[in-house]
C-alpha cells in the first residue's frame, strides 16, 4: 500500500495519517468518560484531534511535516492549559518550545521536509488545540 517504510511521498501518508486519527478519537471517546475529567484536557485533545484531521487533508496534495505538527499540538494543548488554569508551569513551556525546535530542526537536517513544510506543520499543531482548549470546545 505504500512505497517504502519513510512514508516519503506525500500521497502514501494519507491512510496512515487517517488510521493514526481512528487511534486518537478512541482514546478521546475514553478520556471522555472518566470522571472528573479537566473540560480543557478533553477540549485541547480534541483539538489535537482536529488537527490531525486538517494534516489529513493537507497531506495527499503537499507533505507538511506531521512531527511539527504533533509535538506542536503537546505544546499549544499544555500552554492552553496553564493559561486557563493560572498555573505556572514555565519550565516545562520551555522544555516544549525547545523540543518543538529539535524536531524540526531534525526534519530539516535529514533533508524530509522544507522550512515551509515544518513551519506549516508547526504552526497548525500549536494553533487549534490551543484555541479549542482557551475556548473549552469538548465535546462529551
Amino acid at each position: 500500500m505504500v512505497s517504502d517504510i519513510n512514508l516519503s511521498k506525500k500521497e502514501d501518508r494519507t491512510i496512515p495519517t487517517i488510521i493514526t486519527l481512528c487511534y486518537y478519537m478512541a482514546f478521546y471517546y475514553f478520556i471522555a468518560r472518566i470522571d472528573g475529567i479537566s473540560s480543557s484536557i478533553l477540549a485541547g485533545y480534541l483539538g489535537g484531534c482536529a488537527a490531525l484531521l486538517i494534516a489529513a487533508f493537507i497531506t495527499p496534495k503537499w507533505k507538511i511535516s506531521l512531527h511539527s505538527q504533533g509535538i506542536s499540538s503537546l505544546a499549544g494543548l499544555f500552554i492552553g492549559i496553564t493559561q486557563v488554569s493560572f498555573v505556572n508551569h514555565q519550565g516545562m513551556i520551555i522544555a516544549l518550545l525547545v523540543c518543538m525546535g529539535l524536531v524540526g530542526t531534525s526534519r530539516l537536517i535529514l533533508n524530509k521536509h522544507t522550512p515551509a513544510q515544518v513551519y506549516a506543520g508547526a504552526v497548525l499543531g500549536f494553533t487549534v488545540p490551543y484555541l479549542f482548549t482557551i475556548f473549552d470546545l469538548a465535546i462529551y
